[in-house]
């Protein structure tokens, strides 16, 4: 009898616009956390009260992310369009039909001051303190000046 491995994975799409090109793109093997992990466990078998995990969220730091992570390790306050805000969800087709979770969220940079964001993240709510991240993952510096915008694309796949 051959046996079904049934795996979370995690993808992170940037895209780095300016005057509304795509001037960079960058996709990445994200990390899911050990807490998303078990909240996918949670929502399977229908047991809790599990958040669904709709928000997205940048920041500056590049520290190394970790399994046991749960929230961003530097992530924006200020300006405030670069907040962590709810995306736009979808479920897509990366092998069977609807088998992903996509999210998407464009952070406009909206400041004189330049924002460099190094790190992503999906949430279950919109406030930092009492969210847990579902996946989280550090990447080298886009550079937003203003009026740039940092299009964040997660896709969460069941594989």
């Amino acid at each position: 009898m051959k046996k079904e491995e049934l795996k979370l994975r995690g993808i992170l799409t940037l895209e780095t616009i300016k005057h509304g090109k795509v001037i960079e793109k960058e996709i990445i093997k994200n990390t899911i956390t050990n807490v998303g992990k078990a909240d996918a466990i949670g929502r399977i078998g229908g047991l809790g009260s599990i958040v669904a995990y709709q928000w997205l969220a940048i920041g500056n730091s590049s520290t190394s992310v970790v399994s046991s992570d749960t929230k961003l390790t530097g992530e924006f306050t200020a300006p405030t369009s670069l907040d962590r805000a709810a995306g736009t969800g979808s479920q897509v087709t990366e092998n069977v039909t609807n088998d992903t979770l996509q999210l998407v969220k464009t952070f406009i940079n909206n400041s004189s001051s330049v924002a460099t964001v190094k790190e992503a993240g999906i949430f279950n709510t919109s406030t930092q303190d009492t969210a847990n991240a579902l996946g989280r993952q550090t990447f080298g510096g886009k550079t937003l000046e203003e009026d740039v915008e940092l299009r964040v694309t997660y896709k969460v796949t069941i594989a």
